[in-house]
């Protein structure tokens, strides 16, 4: 399906990886994967907080520096391969929507730096509200606008099916967080990586567990994220296939990769008590860490 990126010795004829990295769906894990596999530099990371790093600047560098990306990721809505002239394939990986929305909520509400965090602090303070409001598109079907490129067009019927078609049609490699592994071997299957055990990052401290939110802001929450729960079981229906598809005895495979990845675990927390000389050797051979959020 895809030329293994790892075995392919001119960068400018392999196909570009286009992650579409939906938050709090797992992805700054997955970002220090790719980090391993790919290398910093050959990663461009898409923001449109940044003018030069929207897919117009990304367009706009030299052939030759344009070329030399591997990867281009962010949180940023499929489309952005447009500015490409070469072969890429799209990733991506989802989460339960009622999960995400209650992450994200608690996510921005202890992120002083996050742009939506004066809502939360000040005229929105309670979850219920910060949904209801609509300021945070987020919250509405944040997932599907996303997959389908519009960030403020309100659900209907025709957004389900055009968001399900982009699923089924233009992404190589679909996942999702529950099942973070099984994505994973995938993803080695498919890009041909080295294994991309990992340590986990950015996860969500001190967020309250879904049986601890009211029964009525839950049913708001799916009111409002009906087509992101449609298109969260069409994920995990992508990510049976392609298991099937692409990774010869799943189960076997899956088993052996989370026993390896406890011991990589392991070492890291051993790892930490190690003189600062040798504990950045093997940060640089072994590891790659990102700030946590």
């Amino acid at each position: 399906m895809v030329n293994p990126p790892g075995d392919l010795p001119n960068a400018s004829t392999s196909p570009v990886l286009c992650f579409v990295h939906i938050p709090k769906t797992a992805g700054t894990t997955l970002n220090a994967i790719l980090i391993r596999q790919y290398g910093i530099r050959n990663i461009f990371v898409l923001s449109r907080h940044r003018p030069n790093r929207l897919p117009e600047s990304f367009a706009q560098l030299r052939e030759r520096k344009r070329n030399r990306y591997r990867v281009l990721k962010g949180h940023f809505p499929y489309g952005f391969h447009e500015v490409l002239n070469r072969p890429y394939l799209y990733m991506t990986l989802f989460r339960n929507p009622v999960d995400r929305v209650i992450s994200h909520y608690h996510y921005v509400s202890r992120s002083e730096k996050h742009y939506f965090h004066q809502k939360i602090d000040g005229e929105l303070p309670e979850l219920r509200t910060y949904i209801e409001s609509g300021v945070v598109s987020e919250t509405h079907n944040g997932q599907t606008h996303m997959i389908i490129g519009s960030l403020h067009r309100k659900p209907d019927e025709d957004m389900t099916e055009l968001a399900k078609q982009t699923l089924r049609e233009k992404f190589a490699i679909v996942g999702t967080a529950e099942r973070f592994d099984e994505s994973l071997l995938v993803m080695r299957a498919i890009l041909g990586w080295k294994i991309p055990f990992y340590i986990s990052l950015n996860v969500t401290k001190n967020k309250p567990k879904r049986s601890q939110i009211d029964s009525d802001t839950l049913a708001l929450i799916e009111k409002y994220n009906q087509t992101d729960l449609e298109l969260y079981k069409l994920a995990d229906q992508r990510l049976d296939e392609l298991l099937q598809e692409h990774v010869p005895f799943a189960k076997i495979q899956l088993f052996l990769f989370r026993l390896g990845n406890r011991l990589y675990s392991q070492f890291f927390k051993l790892s930490r008590n190690f003189p600062d000389l040798l504990k950045t050797r093997i940060d640089e051979d072994f590891f790659v860490r990102v700030e946590t959020k």
